[in-house]
């Protein structure tokens, strides 16, 4: 038994007109036939009258379908970000037309696989993007690390003669009186460098002066190239930064 509303021809979808309440009683066994003929040939509302009895024979069948919606909303949601892929929707008569060519085991089995793909794909999807980022990371790190070195040797390079003179003859004595030379200054430093966020890169920074006591100089250098966070699909933008700090270990 189930209560019905009759709705006008013109009506469609949307439920614009006066309804009226009807009773419909059709036979247990051929129940779905009738509902499928009515569903298609009229336009009706139907109410479940035993929606808060929990002991509905159909309730199964109610809880695959739930199921199966949730499925069908993660894949549109995840269709949405990729680029270029548009999904039909709304296109009721078309299924109207062809609803005896679809089974609900058929349909059940084929949304499991296709989500159980798509899960897949995801995942291995996820692992690309990680190693090309870390590819990416890598070479930025690289770069940043050649022309900090391009910039020592051409500063030493351009140093003017009196000062290179100064330099070579006062390296010795200094040695000799146990003094600590240029180079010796230089190795006393080390440096580590990585990569991190744009945004969280001014926190890091005090975070690190903060921890060594303003014993520290970080340097950051923006990479211009977004990449794509694997987890959330989402455009990233991330810098280089390296770190300068004096290397106890070298200086004993």
């Amino acid at each position: 038994t189930g209560c019905l509303s009759n709705i006008a021809v013109a009506m469609g979808l949307l439920r614009s007109e006066p309804m009226k309440h009807g009773t419909l009683v059709v036979p247990v066994d051929r129940a779905r036939e009738f509902i499928d003929l009515i569903g298609k040939n009229t336009k009706m509302q139907f109410e479940d009258m035993n929606a808060r009895d929990m002991h509905r024979p159909y309730k199964k069948y109610i809880q695959r379908i739930d199921e199966m919606e949730r499925i069908i909303r993660f894949l549109l949601e995840e269709l949405t970000k990729v680029p270029g892929a548009s999904p039909v929707k709304h296109n009721v008569d078309a299924f109207l037309d062809h609803s005896d060519d679809y089974k609900l085991d058929d349909v059940e089995a084929n949304l499991h696989k296709i989500h159980k793909e798509f899960i897949q794909f995801k995942e291995n999807n996820g692992k690309l993007l990680e190693r090309r980022n870390a590819a990416l990371e890598e070479r930025y790190v690289v770069q940043t690390a050649m022309a900090s070195m391009a910039h020592v040797a051409s500063s030493r390079a351009v140093r003017a003669p009196e000062d290179r003179f100064e330099f070579e003859a006062s390296r010795s004595l200094l040695d000799e009186e146990g003094g600590t030379s240029r180079r010796s200054l230089e190795t006393m430093f080390s440096n580590i460098a990585g990569v991190i966020h744009q945004e969280e890169q001014d926190r890091f920074a005090r975070m690190l002066f903060r921890a060594t006591r303003g014993n520290t100089f970080t340097h950051f250098q923006q990479i211009f190239e977004p990449m794509r966070d694997p987890k959330t699909g989402r455009e990233v933008h991330k810098s280089v930064f390296v770190i300068y700090f004096q290397d106890h270990r070298i200086g004993s």
